[in-house]
């Protein structure tokens, strides 16, 4: 049951995480304000994706659903979890333009659930492993 919760705390983090991802890339991209710079920064995005940065984002993400699995390291990835959740609805809430409404929010209740199951994952006690 606790492994569910936490690959379903994971899948309920994509939307936001596909958003963060957007926004830092765009501003990346757009931080130099010449066309040339604009293609230079796309170039070197695309090396880092394709290259170890991606492999390295790959296998943390494998990792991060590993450690779900198991007993002894389910917390320590609900906390990352959290954290993760915690930090980039932080981040988009800053990026967010001026006119916030309440309908904008509608989209961190996903992380928010994420949190929820993470927290729970932690705070409940394991049970006892028969033997």
């Amino acid at each position: 049951m606790r492994a569910a919760a936490h690959l379903a705390a994971i899948v309920l983090l994509v939307p936001q995480t596909l958003v963060l991802a957007a926004f830092a890339a765009l501003d990346h991209l757009t931080s130099e304000r010449t066309i040339g710079a604009f293609f230079t920064s796309a170039l070197e995005l695309l090396d880092l994706l394709f290259g170890w940065g991606g492999l390295a984002i790959v296998v943390a993400v494998l990792l991060l659903i590993g450690a779900g699995f198991h007993r002894k390291s389910r917390p320590i990835a609900a906390v990352c979890l959290v954290a993760f959740a915690v930090v980039s609805t932080i981040v988009l809430i800053v990026q967010l333009p001026s006119p916030r409404t309440p309908d904008t929010f509608l989209f961190f209740f996903p992380a928010l659930l994420s949190m929820a199951l993470s927290v729970w994952t932690i705070a409940s006690p394991a049970p006892a492993i028969p033997r």
